[in-house]
């Protein structure tokens, strides 16, 4: 019944988009699907008893019409995708070949035996001793009598494989460049450099070496379980290496690693393959190479679904839901669950009846149901293998570990399939090394056709050193020591070999382990001064170090690069867990102190140690917790401090995220974005009066309907709405405080008040990211019990007040102390400012504050300020940056000194906020000044309970921060309430009240309006008598701002300009007695009580006519 194949379905037209594919049969369909073949009897049969499974692949314009036709064939299944079809005469490679064998140290003495028998001769061999042949026999094994392990295999029954791997060799010595990559160390595997150079020596002792690539031998060794699976041997998965032999394995294997055992490597390093060092290290060895690897999708979890009858499969809907959409699963459960929960961890732990507590209660219950469909497959597993209860019924979960034996039996049917000589097997998938990208392709269509019905991806290796970032972020990873990788590793494998060979070696090369620590070595130790020196470790800087303190980081590197260790995990006192790391065997003479200062001693020698920066010089827009993690405010990003940072004092806690829900976090980035695009289009309050929301801002409303745009309006109302959502929400800890003790009607979202809470957050992002170029002090004043002392312990409680922490309270009475007149005179109160972020005064005294002494810590860009120390020396530096905010804490507002009405210089550096409100345990209901104390509340801010909210919206504020907002030297805008309380606090100075004055006489008009400058002058003088010529230029009135009138005819005269921030023009102005806005009514319709609707047009600026 053959039939010609369709001419449609020739191989040139198969994957074009229109084309039809009739089939009229079985016949048609299976010539079709196997390229033009003969029709094959047995393949029918196949196909119509559901046997054979046909996967077709074609373009996506194609395949709706393939589906419909190839649909109605039994159970083909049809697959969409982009990729063409899996092209048949793939090429073939040889196959595994797995030797069977039954090592143990009888039968590897009678092979031995027979060997020295075969090259003596019989008759020269029966005349030995038997002493003589265990000597002959010991020579014969040479170096593989000597193991050091503690426990030793007897006995291997299974398979062994020996093939050829290829590594990367440039890409290890490139990547061993980085001081970090000496540095890092696996909690388990040990130091990741001696991974990588062990893998130099295999592949260079190997011999075969083609340009950078070099070779090294992979044994995989698979142990015989002697239990059967449906019908075949139960297969355990394959692991590289010999650890599981015995001391001496058969002759031939000894062959094939012979030159690795020349190497006097310890024995768990022997015949690795680059996978069983972990994934680094096999991105580092594999990086640039053409590889292919095959990786079974979801393995256990598809493998297992695979196995159930059709008719259970409907029992599990969890593992068909994840088969089916596991991408979206894990992406929708990301958002879900806290920052250092894995997502896929858990949910391969619990298919293993593991994965609990996961933070995310949905995550959780996802989870339960996932546990329950694969106990459904546990049981039916134990069901049906009764052959292996006895093998797992000794287990603590026999049934968990039945299902792991199946597991791993289903992964080695799968992979043997697409495994071959040139390929690493790799447990759930294979690694193929190819010579181009195109055998690449053709590698994996032929994984994919061997591999059947089994979905199987193409994993890509990830950039090394973006891997080794994530892998190791406490490290330094852009550091690249100054000791080239070739001679580093040189010196550590002579001080390795002498380890080996003999205490008294290893003492006659204590300048080589010398060259060892300094190659180790990222500017981690520094002299400061004689005798002195600076110790980076664990991300911070440590001062005034002897040299016992260098001896210890020079043991502990000596330690984690030569000794064995364990990590062990408990919880503290403070129930924070603690990952100790216990050094298990440590190898002579390294731990000896003498041997130990020796090698510092030679470490100091012949380290230089360069000039660098000073400590805590360059804080701006850096922040260092207490764990050695530095934000940087620029590029939000955290990252493990770098030495070169030189970064001194801390928070007093960690910095990490804060754990709130995402949907808060991102209600409070969306507020500063808005904030910031509020300020940039000139807007100025957030209050509702503004947009004349509320009965009590009506006529404040109105004024600014006329003098802002709709936009400004519009963001305003945004950005109130956004905030009340923050309010509302139970994580918003922090913000309800601050409206407690800032804002009028602060428990009603729609008139509660806002402007002096921005600001102070605003506060908070300046004194975190040390701002520079911002200057200006703020003082928190109000009654006793007024919340002064919270807006400031938020700020210390997160940045600490040690000496090696951000934060410095002193008394108040150093702003209202005169400075000491003698230069010289030592300052040790100041000196302790140095590298500080705030400074608190606490409870100023009822005196004026000292202008000089105020201004001397003020203002970064004036440049340094000095405070010599008891001890300092004339050569010390004394001076440093002022990178450090003030805050002033008092009863009742603070006034400057001043010689009668003299400008103090102060103007615009002095800042007041005034809380009005008194925090009461039982508040008078009748009294709206007194509101509900929390002293709960209070406590937990002060533990610094609230310190992750509290950095969270530093972060997010900063960039409401920026040049194009502040452009002078101040944070702008100001709440309306801190300019009042600058003002106050400047009392009588004569550029304050002269800037009063103008604001209030001085308004814009026409060059013919102006008023004449000598006229405006006799004005100013009789108003103010005799005005210094600085304190007129402080006010911009200076005959640079000099405007002229000169018309054709009539009077000419000069006038003054004054500069309109709104406008951003000089205009001219005019003297006036009273002046205001005028509006020209259009329409008013009068609506209830608590609303109306207004209309005008602004006219001029000019006298409002009272009759009008």
């Amino acid at each position: 019944m053959a039939e010609d194949v369709p001419a449609a379905a020739s191989k040139a037209q198969r994957y074009d988009d229109e084309v039809e594919v009739p089939f009229q049969s079985i016949n048609q369909m299976v010539s079709f699907l196997s390229g033009g073949e003969e029709y094959n009897m047995e393949l029918h049969k196949g196909i119509m008893n559901g046997e054979i499974v046909t996967q077709v692949t074609a373009h996506r314009d194609a395949m709706d019409k393939v589906r419909k036709v190839v649909g109605k064939h039994l159970k083909t299944i049809v697959k969409l995708t982009k990729s063409p079809p899996i092209e048949t005469g793939v090429p073939t490679f040889p196959a595994v070949n797995e030797i069977s064998v039954t090592i143990n140290a009888a039968t590897v003495k009678k092979e031995a035996v027979g060997h020295i028998c075969e090259d003596m001769g019989e008759e020269e061999f029966n005349k030995l001793k038997p002493t003589d042949v265990d000597k002959l026999v010991k020579a014969e094994f040479g170096k593989w009598t000597t193991d050091t392990r503690l426990r030793k295999p007897v006995e291997f029954i299974g398979t062994l494989t020996v093939r050829q791997e290829p590594v990367n060799l440039a890409s290890i010595r490139t990547f061993l460049q980085r001081t970090a990559a000496r540095r890092a160390v696996h909690p388990t595997r040990g130091p990741l450099v001696q991974a990588l150079q062990f893998i130099m020596q295999r592949a260079e002792a190997h011999g075969k070496i083609d340009g950078d690539i070099g070779y090294i031998t992979v044994v995989n060794q698979r142990a015989a379980t002697g239990l059967e699976v449906d019908g075949n041997e139960l297969m355990m998965r394959s692991f590289t290496g010999v650890n599981k032999l015995p001391s001496v394995p058969p002759m031939w294997l000894r062959e094939a690693l012979q030159h690795e055992i020349q190497l006097a490597l310890p024995r768990s390093y022997i015949g690795k393959s680059a996978f069983a060092f972990g994934s680094l290290v096999k991105t580092i060895c594999r990086h640039g190479l053409q590889s292919v690897d095959g990786d079974c999708v979801k393995c256990f979890i598809q493998l297992r679904y695979k196995a159930l009858p059709d008719s259970m499969k409907a029992e599990v809907p969890t593992y068909q839901a994840y088969l089916k959409s596991s991408k979206r699963i894990i992406a929708h459960f990301e958002t879900r669950v806290p920052k250092n929960v894995s997502v896929k961890e858990h949910i391969i732990a619990a298919s293993n009846m593991g994965g609990y507590d996961s933070g995310s209660v949905s995550f959780d219950q996802w989870l339960d149901d996932l546990r329950r469909d694969t106990a459904i497959i546990m049981d039916y597993e134990w069901e049906r293998n009764p052959q292996l209860h006895d093998a797992c019924s000794q287990e603590p979960k026999p049934k968990v570990n039945l299902l792991a034996k199946l597991d791993w039996h289903r992964e080695y049917m799968v992979t043997s399939k697409m495994d071959n000589r040139f390929c690493s097997n790799e447990w759930d998938g294979v690694v193929q090394f190819c010579a181009s990208d195109a055998e690449c392709e053709k590698a994996f269509k032929r994984m994919q056709l061997q591999a059947g019905d089994v979905e199987i991806s193409r994993k890509t290796l990830e950039d090394p050193m973006a891997k080794a970032m994530k892998q190791y972020p406490e490290l330094e990873w852009n550091h690249v020591n100054p000791m080239g990788t070739m001679l580093f590793l040189s010196q550590l494998s002579r001080c390795q070999v002498a380890l080996k060979t003999s205490v008294s070696e290893v003492k006659l090369i204590d300048t080589v382990f010398g060259d060892v620590v300094r190659g180790l070595s990222n500017m981690h130790a520094m002299k400061s001064q004689k005798d002195k020196f600076e110790i980076f470790a664990g991300g911070k800087w440590e001062v005034e170090k002897d040299i016992s303190d260098v001896v210890s980081v020079v043991k502990k590197d000596l330690e984690t690069l030569f000794g064995a260790f364990k990590i062990q995990d408990y919880n503290d006192v403070k129930e924070s867990k603690v990952e100790e790391v216990i050094p298990t065997y440590v190898p002579k003479p390294l731990d000896q102190d003498a041997f130990i200062s020796k090698v510092t001693d030679c470490y100091l020698k012949y380290t230089r140690f360069a000039e660098e920066k000073a400590l805590d010089y360059d804080l701006w827009g850096k922040l260092l917790g207490a764990n050695g993690i530095m934000y940087n405010f620029v590029t939000d990003e955290f990252g493990p401090a770098k030495p070169e940072d030189r970064l001194l004092r801390t928070t007093e806690h960690p910095l990490r995220d804060w754990d709130a829900p995402d949907d808060l976090k991102n209600s409070i980035k969306k507020f500063s974005e808005v904030l910031k695009d509020f300020f940039l289009k000139g807007g100025q309050s957030l209050d509702a009066s503004q947009n004349g929301d509320s009965e009590a801002g009506a006529s404040n409303g109105i004024l600014n309907m006329v003098s802002e745009g709709g936009e400004t309006r519009e963001l305003r109302g945004r950005l109130r709405e956004i905030f009340n959502s923050i309010y509302e929400q139970p994580r918003s800890h922090m913000i309800r405080g601050m409206c407690r003790v800032l804002s009028d009607n602060y428990e009603d979202p729609s008139a509660r008040s806002i402007d002096d809470v921005c600001y102070i957050l605003r506060q908070d992002a300046r004194v975190c990211a040390s701002v520079e170029g911002l200057c200006g002090m703020l003082n928190l004043t109000g009654p006793k019990n007024g919340g002064k002392s919270y807006l400031a312990q938020r700020q210390y409680a997160f940045l600490g007040l040690q000496n090696n922490h951000y934060g410095k309270m002193t008394s108040g009475s150093y702003l209202t102390t005169k400075p000491p007149s003698d230069p010289e005179k030592s300052r040790p109160i100041k000196n302790q400012f140095q590298g500080k972020k705030a400074i608190y005064f606490k409870e100023l005294p009822p005196l004026p504050l000292i202008p000089e002494t105020v201004k001397d810590l003020l203002d970064p860009r004036d440049g340094h300020t000095e405070g010599r120390a008891n001890h300092s020396k004339k050569t010390d530096q004394t001076s440093f940056p002022i990178s450090f905010v003030l805050f002033a804490m008092a009863n009742s507002p603070v006034s400057v000194y001043k010689h009668g009405t003299e400008d103090t210089g102060m103007g615009g550096k002095l800042g007041e906020i005034q809380t009005l409100y008194k925090l009461c345990d039982e508040p008078d209901v009748h009294n709206p000044r007194e509101r509900q104390a929390d002293a709960e509340f209070s406590t937990a801010t002060m533990k610094g309970k609230h310190n992750d909210e509290f950095f969270f919206w530093a972060r997010s504020m900063y960039k409401t921060l920026v040049p194009d907002i502040c452009k002078g030297r101040h944070i702008v805008p100001e709440p309306a309430s801190l300019k009042t309380h600058e003002e106050e606090s400047m009392g009588e100075a004569t550029d304050v009240l002269l800037k009063a004055w103008m604001k209030d006489s001085l308004k814009e008009c026409t060059p013919a309006e102006a008023t004449p400058w000598t006229e405006l002058m006799t004005i100013i003088q009789s108003s103010f008598g005799t005005v210094s010529k600085h304190v007129m230029t402080e006010c911009n009135i200076s005959p640079k701002f000099k405007g002229q009138y000169r018309p054709n005819k009539g009077v000419s005269h000069d006038y003054l300009k004054v500069y309109n921030a709104e406008t951003k023009k000089s205009s001219p102005v005019k003297y006036v007695k009273k002046a205001a806005f005028a509006f020209e009514y259009i329409d008013c319709v009068i609506c209830p009580a608590d609303s109306y609707l207004f209309c005008a047009r602004f006219l001029s600026t000019r006298p409002i006519d009272p009759g009008r």
